[in-house]
């Protein structure tokens, strides 16, 4: 899902139901749910999906072979 379409949502839920909590699942079937404490932030993934933080993204010269991506935390 892109970032626009995901605050289209927020925004549609936010108008529905007003300033709610807001909560993440731990997996798709929701076996779980956590708090989210923190504001969103950038990371970066490369074809295998796996995951850097901008601080570890510094140390690479590679960066053209990453994908950003939002991190909801």
């Amino acid at each position: 899902m892109k970032l626009s379409e995901y605050i289209k949502n927020l925004q549609q839920a936010l108008s529905l139901y007003g300033d709610c909590e807001v909560i993440t699942s731990k997996d798709a079937e929701g076996n779980g749910y956590n708090n989210v404490y923190y504001e969103p932030s950038v990371m970066y993934r490369n074809s295998d999906y796996d995951y850097w933080n901008e601080e570890d993204m510094e140390e690479d010269d590679n960066i053209d072979d990453y994908e950003k991506v939002i991190c909801v935390n």
